[in-house]
C-alpha cells in the first residue's frame, strides 16, 4: 500500500513538472524541434538530388536481354458448355 502511495506522488510530481516546464518552454522546444525536422527534409533532399544528377554523368547502359516472362496469348482455358433449361 505505501509503495501505491509513493508511485502516485511520484506520478503526480511528474505530471506537474512536465506541465511546468511544458507551458514555460513550449515555443523552444517547439522551434528546435522545427528546425531539427528541416534539417532532416533538406539533407534527405540533398541526398537524392545528388544520387540524382551524379548518376547522370556515367554512360546510360542499355541491356540486350529480351524480356525472360514470355506470355502465350494462344493458351485454350477450358471449353464453351452451353446450357439448355429442362421444365
Amino acid at each position: 500500500m505505501e509503495s501505491f502511495v509513493s508511485f502516485i506522488l511520484f506520478f503526480l510530481l511528474f505530471y506537474f513538472l512536465f506541465k511546468f516546464i511544458w507551458r514555460r518552454y513550449k515555443l523552444s522546444i517547439l522551434k528546435y524541434v522545427s528546425k531539427k525536422f528541416q534539417q532532416n527534409i533538406h539533407k534527405r533532399f540533398q541526398q537524392e538530388f545528388h544520387q540524382k544528377y551524379t548518376d547522370q554523368n556515367e554512360p546510360f547502359i542499355t541491356s540486350t536481354k529480351k524480356n525472360s516472362r514470355k506470355t502465350n496469348k494462344n493458351h485454350k482455358v477450358g471449353e464453351y458448355v452451353d446450357f439448355e433449361e429442362v421444365e
